[in-house]
């Protein structure tokens, strides 16, 4: 989620200021760090998302839906669905 705060007429989103341009250099290191730690959070949840995306296409799967309708509901390929189920199915068998 971002943060959207102004203080002293200055907007900053997250903690940097939103115009790009007005940064001043003493800022600029943390502006980074700031930026990096936002991305690696977000690829966390991106993963997260997947697993969670992945599991429900294998409950849809078990409840009748097919793998047409699970790929056009999610806008991905037929065979995005079907790598999915077979790499679930690996996971599964492992365990």
């Amino acid at each position: 989620m971002m943060q959207l705060q102004k203080i002293n007429d200055i907007t900053y989103v997250n903690g940097i200021r939103l115009e790009t341009e007005t940064i001043p250099i003493e800022e600029i290191e943390d502006s980074l760090k700031i930026i990096k730690e936002d991305m690696k959070l977000k690829e966390l949840q991106e993963i997260r998302l997947r697993e969670r995306r992945d599991e429900i296409i294998v409950h849809a799967r078990k409840h009748g839906f097919s793998a047409i309708k699970i790929a056009s509901i999610l806008d991905v390929t037929r065979q995005t669905i079907y790598d999915v189920l077979k790499n679930m199915d690996i996971n599964n068998e492992e365990e």
